[in-house]
This record gives C-alpha cells, sequence and structure tokens, in this order.
C-alpha cells in the first residue's frame, strides 16, 4: 500500500503550497493510512468517513438559490406571527437550501469520473451513511465488520483512482 502510495503521490506529499483539492487528498490519504493501522473497528469504520468526505468535499453543484432570493425568503419569513425561535430555525435552514447531501455529491462525483459501483458497494455505502449518523449523534452504537470495511476501502480506492485518471 505505502510503496504505492509513494509513487502515486510522492510529488504531493512533499510539495509545499497545496491547493485545496491536494490537500483533501493528504487528507484522505492520512484517513486511509489510520483506519489500515489503527484502533478497534469503530475507530476504522470513522476513519473510513473521514476520508470519504475529504474525498467528496469541494465536489461543485448548482446553486438552485441566489443569495437575494435566500434574503427575500428570510425578509417573508420575519413577517409572519410565528416565535422568534421559529423563525431563526427556518432562517437556519433557508442559508442551507443551497447544500447538497453528502450522497448526492457521492453520486454526482461518480458519474462525472465516470465510475461504476457495484450495487452491493452502493448499498453497503447507505448502511454505513446511518452507522456514522448513529454514533456521530450518539443515536446508538455500532458493529462494524471486516466485509463492511473492505467495501468502503474499495469505493474510496476507486474514487481516488478516478481523481488520478482525472488529473493525468
Amino acid at each position: 500500500f505505502f510503496s504505492e502510495v509513494i509513487l502515486l503521490f510522492g510529488d504531493l506529499i512533499t510539495k509545499g503550497e497545496l491547493s485545496r483539492e491536494e490537500n483533501n487528498i493528504l487528507q484522505v490519504l492520512h484517513w486511509l493510512r489510520r483506519s489500515l493501522q489503527e484502533g478497534t473497528d469503530k475507530d476504522k469504520f470513522l476513519g473510513l468517513w473521514i476520508a470519504f468526505e475529504f474525498l467528496i468535499a469541494g465536489e461543485e453543484h448548482e446553486k438552485l438559490f441566489s443569495d437575494d432570493e435566500k434574503t427575500k425568503l428570510k425578509a417573508l419569513i420575519e413577517e409572519t406571527d410565528i416565535t422568534i425561535v421559529k423563525k431563526e430555525v427556518i432562517k437556519s435552514k433557508i442559508n442551507m437550501l443551497n447544500d447538497m447531501p453528502l450522497l448526492e455529491k457521492f453520486k454526482q462525483q461518480r458519474e462525472r469520473l465516470n465510475i461504476d459501483f457495484s450495487s452491493d458497494e452502493l448499498d453497503i455505502l447507505s448502511k454505513m451513511r446511518v452507522k456514522r449518523t448513529d454514533i456521530i449523534h450518539g443515536k446508538r452504537d455500532i458493529f462494524v465488520n471486516d466485509e463492511e470495511l473492505n467495501k468502503m476501502r474499495t469505493i474510496q480506492e476507486k474514487l481516488l483512482i478516478g481523481k488520478i485518471n482525472k488529473n493525468t
């Protein structure tokens, strides 16, 4: 693994000034390494999920609402007779109108990079998203098995290779 990483990313690892995308790739490598070498299966899973987030970060998407439109929506909310607390909650949601869910960013990225994933891989990713939410938000404890960890690594390897191929 590591000899291949040096071969593929040696220049990036020693580069001084990094772009956001380059820094994200180094973060992916860092978290992938941790997920291979350190901690319990839950620790490895969380490391893999962090690596996944860095892989998806920066994926561009269409902004459905302009800043002006969001400001107008907030002004409309101010005219209602709901409580201040409810107004603030709605305004915070309006601020997030252009945020794309992570799995939508993943879908867009895999289409842009022309990467095929099996239905098993997509199913595991969906299940792992639920597990991530459960553990991060303290909803319940989770169990992660080796097969799930291996499929998460495979998904990330495909994305990483897709990004490398795009840039060469």
